[in-house]
């Protein structure tokens, strides 16, 4: 099973006036919430019981050049499947390591952020 979520716009990483670092642990408490709510109408039921593959693919008018500013992007949209109780778990048991990728996008009206999640048959 593959479940594929959304997020439109912008998901900021580490750094600058919007990056984590910043944020107020309210702001980041209500972007999980948001976030979280909207995985579950997206997910449409879709439970992940055991180990899955996590593909993340961002669209943004820039491309991020520092791998950890990417890698970082994922914590709250993670934490969000978690809560929505898509996947078991956001500890690497379950996901491994995840699958980065960028897209350039012409404008910031087509920014997004994809998640795609798919289970692991282990033999």
């Amino acid at each position: 099973m593959t479940t594929i979520l959304t997020i439109p716009g912008r998901v900021h990483g580490l750094n600058g006036k919007e990056g984590l670092i910043n944020l107020h642990y309210r702001d980041r408490a209500r972007l999980k919430e948001m976030w979280t709510w909207l995985f579950l109408s997206q997910a449409k039921g879709n439970r992940h019981a055991g180990k899955v593959e996590v593909i993340i693919t961002r669209y943004g008018i820039k491309i991020m050049e520092d791998f950890d500013n990417l890698a970082c992007t994922m914590k709250i949209p993670m934490d969000a499947v978690k809560n929505a109780h898509i996947i078991k778990d956001d500890k690497m048991r379950i996901i491994g390591i995840p699958e980065f990728r960028q897209v350039r996008v012409a404008s910031e009206s087509l920014e997004k952020y994809v998640m795609e999640i798919t289970d692991v048959v282990e033999p």
